[in-house]
């Protein structure tokens, strides 16, 4: 099976949920991921992917900012096992 089909029908599942005396907020969809490159920068201020004049690149660089600010923390991985991007918040 190529990776291309698993991409060919878009999900996105949305879980929010109490644990530990957090709220967690979990994103999942099945898009082909952030490669490791881009993962190490992708917090920056400023860094975008998209072209110029499309995006300023301060989305993840202001969550990831609240959320600290707000005692949480932010993490985007890739799932090899089930090939799900996994964003995450908790406060």
């Amino acid at each position: 099976m190529q990776l291309k089909a698993l991409y060919a029908y878009p999900t996105v599942s949305v879980n929010a949920f109490n644990a530990s005396g957090y709220f967690h907020l979990v994103v999942r969809d099945n898009g082909p991921g952030i490669d490791e490159e881009t993962r190490a920068k992708m917090y920056d201020p400023c860094f975008t992917t998209k072209p110029i004049g499309q995006g300023v690149g301060l989305g993840l660089s202001v969550t990831l900012n609240i959320v600290q600010k707000l005692g949480g923390a932010y993490r985007a991985q890739l799932n090899w096992v089930n090939l799900l991007s996994l964003k995450s918040v908790c406060l």
